[in-house]
């Protein structure tokens, strides 16, 4: 009977999952009217997942009153007529050298009489955050000025902010061209609103062109949207500075960051824990993701999928209730949420089901893979309890038998180690020679202790598995070796 009730639970809480994975997700624009913008809106436009309360304009590539054009112009040719366009304050500060050519770019109808913007963007901010039902993601694609005007006025609105993301190049210290326009604007919003601030560079990797090649793997799957920009892009004078390898990921970024959180290495800044700037991606991965939004063929991110996971300490037995708070403060919500699928499925609490999830999440961070992409070979065999090791892989990694992406290895010595390949590059995570003496010594002495199989060896082997969640850290116990 109390089996029947977790399976139940359980499938209660997948389908609850799977229906809030599609609903919709509140969001605010705001562009300063590069191409780069333009590219990362119609990839905001492309989720259904995002609903676009409004688009803000500011300072920067364009002035707002032209970017409120070109805004215009976009939303026309792709046939959208219910998003408020909100026009900023021009800014004292001398306009960058491109700003030529990002007028010269054509967005689509720029006709005067076809803008309707009725508010100022401040305004527009204000109005859509105080309708908004709950808090709303912001994308800030050019300096912070319209935010921090908000904030100024009205300081309480904070709290209808879920966060920012921003492009910008550098933090603490600051650094970069959003940053320039508005510097003022940049040092009240990061540091002065406690508002979680997600900053995202393209880190000046190589390989981060937006290429021909590129734009031809977008215009593989057409739809309006793809249509759109194959046409933008076709514009001579972009074609021109495209061949030259002038244009660049650089707001695109958001969209991706947005959706696949984890093909980004994030860290804090010092002393502002509200401020997390990306230190790390992998660029063929990146564009891969940016396609699979434009061709609507994505796995979420767990962060997408599992923000419902329930954390409330009632849903949970008593003995992980007293640690599930500081599980998750250690290792991160998506390792909490693999590992407690995982032991479901599994049907109890085991340790190499643990280790097989951590070892997945940690194969996931090296490769920046997104779920359901990556192949796995398990060297753990089908014999328990090595073999428990397979559950927590295909729970991690999305690569489960039903999808045909994991297989067992044939060789004749099985370990708990297994070997992942994602986009060209092949790894292996082996646990640590003496984590896999711990785990045989603890397991041996609760057979000695209890014999095989009986109830107070399970209760036994229980408290273990729960003690290796609590103190293995997925970033100490694997070698990894890169084939």
């Amino acid at each position: 009977m109390k089996k029947g009730y977790f399976l139940l639970l359980l499938t209660f809480v997948l389908f609850s999952l799977g229906s809030y994975a599609h609903e919709d997700e509140d969001i605010i624009i705001d562009t300063d009217g590069s191409i780069d913008d333009l590219r990362a809106i119609c990839a905001l436009i492309s989720l259904e997942e995002a609903d676009i309360l409004a688009i803000l304009t500011s300072d920067g590539s364009l002035a707002p009153a032209e970017c409120g054009l070109k805004v215009t112009g976009l939303l026309n040719s792709l046939q959208i007529l219910d998003i408020p366009v909100g026009i900023g304050e021009e800014l004292t500060i001398s306009p960058p050298d491109w700003r030529p050519f990002s007028q010269a770019i054509i967005w689509g109808n720029e006709d005067n009489e076809s803008l309707i913007y009725p508010q100022a963007a401040a305004a527009l901010l204000a109005n859509s955050l105080v309708a908004a039902d709950e808090p709303v993601t912001l994308f800030c694609l050019g300096p912070l000025t319209n935010v921090a005007k908000v904030l100024k006025a009205a300081p309480q609105l904070s709290t209808k902010i879920e966060r920012i993301i921003w492009y910008n190049e550098g933090v603490h210290p600051l650094s970069g061209f959003n940053y320039e326009m508005d510097t003022n604007a940049a040092k009240q919003v990061l540091f002065s609103s406690n508002i979680q601030v997600d900053v995202i560079t393209d880190l000046n990797k190589p390989g981060m062109e937006f290429s021909a090649d590129l734009l031809f793997e977008i215009s593989k799957m057409p739809n309006r949207i793809t249509t759109y920009l194959v046409s933008v892009h076709e514009q001579p004078l972009v074609q021109e500075r495209m061949i030259s390898g002038h244009l660049k990921l650089w707001d695109d970024l958001l969209p991706v960051y947005f959706l696949f959180p984890d093909a980004f290495d994030m860290r804090q800044v010092a002393d502002y824990p509200a401020i997390r700037i990306n230190t790390d991606f992998d660029a063929p991965s990146i564009k891969e993701k940016l396609v699979h939004i434009f061709h609507h063929d994505y796995a979420f991110s767990s962060e997408v999928i599992f923000m419902p996971f329930p954390t409330d300490t009632n849903m949970f037995t008593p003995d992980v209730r007293s640690v599930l708070h500081e599980i998750i403060l250690r290792y991160g919500d998506e390792e909490w949420r693999k590992c407690v699928l995982t032991n479901e499925i599994h049907g109890h609490l085991g340790t190499y089901s643990i280790l097989g999830a951590k070892m997945g999440v940690k194969a996931r961070e090296v490769l920046f893979a997104e779920v359901d992409r990556i192949t796995v070979i398990s060297n753990a065999g089908d014999k328990p309890p090595l073999s428990c090791l397979n559950d927590g892989l295909q729970m991690s990694t999305g690569a489960t038998l039903g999808l045909g992406m994991i297989s067992l290895s044939e060789d004749s010595i099985k370990s708990p180690s297994a070997v992942f390949s994602y986009h060209g590059k092949q790894i292996k995570l082996v646990l640590k020679p003496e984590i896999q003496r711990q785990v045989k010594s603890e397991i041996n002495q609760a057979i000695s202790k209890y014999g095989m199989l009986t109830p107070a060896y399970w209760e036994a082997i229980r408290a273990i598995s729960i003690k290796h969640w609590f103190e293995f850290d997925r970033n100490e116990i694997f070698d990894i070796i890169v084939l």
